[in-house]
């Protein structure tokens, strides 16, 4: 389910934020007292608007448990990194971080939807043997959250593979163009943060924020042609949507990896 995709997103965005503030990448200070205000961040939001749908479920109280523990671990490290972090204290931020995405897992889970660590361990079983590197994963810049983004977001456009012959104009396709925009949406927010924490730049900043805005109107393109008869089934959007995704990856996102061994 794309909503719990997204809360997955949301959270491993502010869990990297507090990550960059504590590595100094991110010269910004943050106000302790208000990081442990767990309606702070876009998780706390959901959990509070769309996601209490789920609020009948054994699992929604673990996932708002765990959310308040970590906005207080959160809190915690920041509080502990002005005096000098330890250790310790960092593995509990990141424990506390896991907690949340286990427990986002396990809603997910009874909610219909499988979650991305069974979808992980399976591929790991059928590539366990003789691996070699796929295009995609020739395509990772190596900071986890963007690679994992990549991954969803090709998959989502997979998804439209699936279904060659559908009508662009039928329910399941305009669902999964609209996955893709809302994760194209947060990407690129995500991205964006990266690039200014890392000192990008300006002008390799500004061109590759106006490659997003491009892709964004691309992707725009797809639903005007489809309402006008100009694109017709799943398999001509999947080219379209696909191939400018990829294009953006390898030109745009790639040489950001030059850049994350020597931070500016």
């Amino acid at each position: 389910m794309i909503d719990f995709d997204i809360a997955r997103a949301w959270h491993k965005i502010f869990a990297l934020h507090i990550e960059f503030v504590i590595d100094g990448i991110e010269k910004t200070n943050l106000n302790p007292q208000l990081v442990c205000d767990d309606m702070v961040c876009h998780l706390g939001r959901w959990i509070f608007g769309p996601g209490e749908r789920y609020a009948h479920r054994a699992e929604y109280a673990d996932l708002l448990e765990a959310h308040i523990r970590f906005h207080y671990a959160a809190s915690a490290v920041l509080e502990a990194r002005q005096a000098g972090i330890t250790e310790s204290q960092l593995d509990s931020f990141r424990a506390a971080s896991d907690a949340v995405l286990a427990t986002i897992d396990a809603l997910a889970s009874t909610a219909g939807a499988r979650p991305p660590s069974a979808r992980r361990e399976t591929a790991a079983r059928k590539q366990k043997r003789d691996h070699k590197p796929s295009r995609q994963e020739s395509m990772q810049i190596g900071i986890k959250l963007i690679d994992e983004q990549h991954s969803e977001l090709l998959k989502w456009i997979e998804k439209l593979n699936g279904q060659p012959t559908a009508e662009i104009t039928s329910k399941s396709v305009a669902d999964s163009i609209s996955a893709v925009q809302r994760l194209e949406t947060l990407h690129f927010e995500t991205e964006e943060i990266f690039m200014q924490r890392i000192g990008l730049p300006p002008e390799q900043m500004a061109e590759h924020v106006a490659a997003h805005g491009r892709l964004l109107d691309q992707l725009a393109q797809v639903e005007l042609d489809a309402r006008n008869g100009i694109c017709n089934t799943a398999a001509e959007a999947h080219r379209a949507i696909k191939d400018q995704v990829l294009c953006h990856i390898v030109q745009y996102d790639v040489p950001l990896s030059r850049h994350i061994a020597d931070p500016q």
